[in-house]
């Protein structure tokens, strides 16, 4: 039995999460996606109909709007947290280190953002396919940026997927 443990989800250096956490995650990211599904909807309902002469700024500012108001949970959270850990977490040199490197991707993402409320802005009545190929597009980019950066090995399962979207965002 103890041989059978070591090279399942639950020995200790395993990269599969056990049952339990894997479970938790997918729920995790369901309900992200969820809340997620509103981004579109709301960079589209500020740049909906905008004259071709205010596109540029009405996408600008619905963007600017949208990003401001993302950040409202975090801080809640942040501020309910436990002071004592919150304190130990930010006075850590190598998190502020991972925290640099998060506002990097964080600026570059806030590009794709303003250029996807820019999609919107100028997709007349396809805002549906515009969110569809852009969520396509940052779920494969996204996963493979991570397997590389992180050195996760991909299942069989994982790539036929990241192929069936791909091909999908082609048809």
């Amino acid at each position: 039995r103890d041989s059978l443990d070591s090279l399942g989800s639950n020995a200790s250096d395993s990269s599969i999460a056990p049952t339990l956490l894997r479970k938790r995650a997918v729920i995790f990211a369901v309900l992200a996606g969820i809340c997620w599904g509103f981004g579109p909807v709301g960079k589209k309902y500020g740049v909906a109909d905008s004259p071709e002469s205010l596109k540029h700024v009405r996408t600008t500012c619905t963007y600017l709007v949208y990003m401001s108001a993302t950040v409202w949970m975090p801080i809640l959270k942040l501020l309910c947290s436990n002071r004592e850990l919150r304190s130990t977490a930010i006075k850590d040199r190598g998190f502020q280190w991972l925290l640099a490197g998060t506002m990097c991707c964080g600026i570059v993402s806030g590009l794709g953002g303003l250029i996807s409320t820019l999609a919107f802005a100028h997709s007349g009545g396809e805002g549906a396919l515009v969110s569809v190929i852009e969520n396509g597009v940052y779920t494969v980019s996204g996963a493979l940026m991570i397997t590389v950066l992180f050195k996760e090995i991909p299942t069989k399962r994982q790539i036929a997927s990241a192929c069936l979207v791909v091909v999908g965002l082609l048809v």
